[in-house]
């Protein structure tokens, strides 16, 4: 949640280049594991960063934080699932 720390803080602060940061890393995490639609915000944001036009966010930044959030919840349920069935298989190879 760093990264979206930074994107909070930085539209608080009007502080446009943690803002750019924050937004161009946290975009590039997403296209690497596929959130697109995180990427996309993310994406908008960072160009919002560079233009210097933090006024200009409007609803961006309650969007990538939902879609932070689903993205962080799909990917702790994966890893539960992927968890269940590691033991299960464990479980299978030691009978």
């Amino acid at each position: 949640m760093a990264l979206m720390e930074g994107i909070k803080e930085a539209l608080i602060a009007s502080d446009q280049q943690l803002l750019t940061e924050s937004a161009h890393t946290l975009k590039t995490s997403c296209l690497m594991i596929g959130a697109m639609k995180l990427a996309d915000t993310c994406a908008r944001l960072e160009q919002i960063g560079r233009d210097n036009a933090l006024q200009g966010a409007g609803d961006l930044p309650i969007l990538a934080v939902e879609q932070y959030e689903a993205v962080t919840a799909a990917f702790r349920e994966a890893l539960q699932r992927s968890k269940k069935h590691s033991v299960i298989v464990l479980e299978s190879r030691l009978e």
